[in-house]
């Protein structure tokens, strides 16, 4: 998914400073000044945070948090045939055709 905003911005450095540590450890002053950069841009946003900003970011985890296992349960019947038989959706239609040639 693409990013937006200041938060995605924020996390984004934080988890492009893990990979650089984890995996080009020779960047490791690049990864500290994107960790630094994260901490200033969270520094600002929670300057400006009231007690309504924060009601209104727990009402939305907690719907969130209801809504993503239903989500799930729901995306997992859709994947459910194509897991037990990868080539499901084109079987029909590469029978036929098959079929046709023969």
């Amino acid at each position: 998914r693409l990013s937006f905003g200041p938060i995605d911005l924020a996390l984004d450095l934080r988890a492009g400073a893990a990979l650089l540590t984890r995996h080009a450890p020779a960047l490791a002053e690049l990864a500290g000044e994107s960790r630094g950069l994260a901490a200033q841009l969270e520094t600002h946003l929670w300057a400006h945070d009231t007690p309504e900003l924060r009601e209104a970011r727990h009402a939305l985890n907690r719907a969130w948090c209801g809504f993503l296992p239903a989500y799930h349960a729901v995306a997992g019947l859709e994947r459910e045939p194509h897991d037990r038989a990868p080539h499901a959706t084109g079987r029909a239609v590469d029978g036929d055709l098959h079929e046709r040639a023969s």
